[in-house]
C-alpha cells in the first residue's frame, strides 16, 4: 500500500521529472500517441514508493541500489520515448534526476528529520494538522531544491554528454546511496545517541553540499556548451553581415552604373555608326563583365534582407535552385541586424540544404513571400519537401547536425523576442515555413 505520504511524494517527484527531462535535447516531431505511452514509463515509478518493495532482498545497499536503477530506467525510458532523445543524454539526465531524488529523500532520514518523511512528528497534537505540516516541510523542501535546479541548469542547451560528466554523476550517486544506506543501518544507533543533534546536522550539510554541487556542476557544464555554441554562431553571423556588406558595395556600383547605362548606349551606337564593330564588341564585353557579379538586386524595403536575400539567391543558383523573392519588408526596421541575419539565414540555409535533396533539379525552389498585414509583419518560406516527412525542415544530414538544431532554436528565440511565433506545415508536398511578428506601436 501506499499512503497519502507517499502519494504527494510521488506526485512532487515525477512532474518535477517530467518539467526536467521534456526540456532535454530531442525531436520536435514527436507522435502525441507515442508521448502519451511515455508518461506510462513515469506514471510506473510509482511502485517504487511502496514500502515492502524488494523486502525480500536481505542487503539495504543493494534494495536501495536496485530502487535507484529502477527509477532511472523508468526515467530513462520516458526521455527516449517523449522525446527522442540520444541513448547516453537520456542516461545521463535519467541518472541527474535519480540522483537528486535521492540527496533530497536522504536529508529527511536522518533521526531529527525522518519524523517529519514519516509525518510523525507532533507539532500540535491534532493529527491531520500534524500530517498536513509534515508534509507541507518535506515536500516544499524538495520543490525548494527542484525548483533551483530547474531555474539554473538549461538542460535544453546540452546535445551531447562527455565520459568525465557522466563519471563525476556516477561517483554523485554511488555516495548518495552509500549514505542512504548508512543512515538506515545506523538510524536507531543514533537516535540513542547523544550526539544524534550534530550527527543528524552533519548528514544534512552533505546531502544539502552533494545538491549544490550537482546544480552548480551541471549549471557550469551546461553554460559552457551554451556558450561554445553561441560563439560560433555568432562568428557565422557576424562573417555573413561582413559579406551582406560587400554586397551591399556591389549593389552601389551596380546602381552606378545604371546611372551611366545612357551614356554606354550612346557610346556603342557611335562605335556601331563608325563600323568599328570589334570596338562595339569589346565595350559590349566590359559591360556584360561589370554586371555579371549583380544579376539580381532586391528592393524589399530592408537594405540587410536585400543583401542577405543576394548571398542566399547566389548559392542556390550555384545549386540549381530556383529563387523568387516577393517581399514587402519596409515596416521591418525594429528588427536588430543580427535578429534578422539570424532568422533568415538559418532558415534559408534549411531551405536550400532541403532543396539539395532533390535529384530532379527541375523542382528544386525556395519562394520568399513577405508583407505587412494588419498590423503584423509576415513572413513565409516555401520549398520542397524531399522525403514527403514533415520532420524534414527540423532535421539535417551534415556533419555539423548539432549546430543545426540551435540554428533552429536561435530562430525561434529571436522570434519570440519580438513576441512573434514560428509556425510549420506542409502543404502540397511541399514545407512552409511561417513567421508573425507584431509591428510594435
Amino acid at each position: 500500500m501506499i499512503s497519502f505520504n507517499d502519494l504527494v511524494g510521488f506526485l512532487v517527484d515525477t512532474l518535477f521529472a517530467y518539467m526536467v527531462l521534456k526540456r532535454t535535447e530531442g525531436k520536435d516531431d514527436i507522435p502525441d500517441s507515442r508521448k502519451m505511452i511515455s508518461l506510462l514509463f513515469l506514471a510506473m515509478t510509482i511502485i517504487l514508493y511502496s514500502i515492502n518493495l524488494f523486502s525480500a532482498v536481505p542487503v539495504s545497499e543493494l534494495r536501495n541500489l536496485i530502487r535507484l536503477l529502477l527509477r532511472i530506467l523508468l526515467y530513462y525510458l520516458f526521455v527516449r520515448t517523449y522525446r527522442g532523445s540520444s541513448a547516453m543524454v537520456s542516461l545521463f539526465y535519467s541518472s541527474f534526476c535519480a540522483s537528486l531524488y535521492t540527496l533530497c529523500h536522504n536529508i529527511f532520514l536522518t533521526p531529527l528529520t525522518r519524523s517529519f518523511l514519516m509525518a510523525t512528528h507532533a507539532f500540535t497534537g491534532i493529527h491531520f494538522l500534524d500530517v498536513f505540516l509534515c508534509i507541507l516541510i518535506v515536500y516544499g523542501t524538495k520543490i525548494l531544491i527542484y525548483y533551483l535546479v530547474f531555474r539554473f541548469v538549461p538542460f535544453d542547451y546540452v546535445v551531447d554528454v562527455d565520459l568525465i560528466s557522466f563519471f563525476t554523476l556516477i561517483i554523485v550517486m554511488m555516495i548518495s546511496v552509500f549514505i542512504k544506506s548508512v543512515q538506515q543501518s545506523l538510524g536507531e544507533i543514533i537516535s540513542l545517541s547523544s550526539l544524534h543533534l550534530q550527527i543528524s546536522i552533519y548528514f544534512i550539510i552533505l546531502q544539502i553540499t552533494l545538491i549544490a554541487f550537482l546544480i552548480i556542476f551541471e549549471h557550469y557544464r551546461s553554460k559552457v556548451h551554451e556558450n561554445l555554441i553561441l560563439s560560433i554562431q555568432d562568428i557565422n553571423t557576424k562573417a555573413i553581415l561582413e559579406n551582406t556588406r560587400q554586397n551591399f558595395e556591389n549593389e552601389e556600383s551596380l546602381r552606378s552604373f545604371r546611372h551611366d547605362v545612357k551614356n554606354h548606349i550612346t557610346a556603342v551606337s557611335v562605335l556601331l555608326e563608325n563600323h568599328d564593330i570589334d570596338a562595339a564588341r569589346e565595350y559590349l564585353h566590359e559591360i556584360d563583365e561589370g554586371l555579371q557579379d549583380v544579376n539580381r538586386i532586391y528592393n524589399t524595403g530592408n537594405h540587410l534582407l536585400d543583401g542577405l536575400l543576394k548571398q542566399k539567391s547566389d548559392l542556390a543558383e550555384r545549386k540549381d535552385i530556383s529563387f523568387e523573392v516577393n517581399v514587402d519588408f519596409r515596416k521591418g526596421d525594429f528588427i536588430s541586424p543580427y535578429d534578422l541575419c539570424t532568422i533568415i539565414s538559418n532558415i534559408l540555409d534549411n531551405a536550400i540544404e532541403a532543396n539539395e535533396k532533390i535529384e530532379d533539379k527541375e523542382n528544386r525552389f525556395i519562394r520568399v513571400r513577405g508583407s505587412e498585414s494588419a498590423g503584423q509583419l509576415i513572413l513565409g518560406i516555401e520549398n520542397p519537401d524531399p522525403k514527403d516527412n514533415e520532420s524534414e525542415l527540423l532535421s539535417t544530414t551534415k556533419k555539423d547536425h548539432k549546430l543545426h538544431g540551435y540554428g533552429l532554436k536561435n530562430v525561434k528565440k529571436a522570434v519570440r523576442k519580438y513576441n512573434g511565433e514560428l509556425n510549420i506545415f506542409r502543404e502540397n508536398s511541399n514545407f512552409i515555413l511561417t513567421i508573425i511578428i507584431p509591428l510594435p506601436e
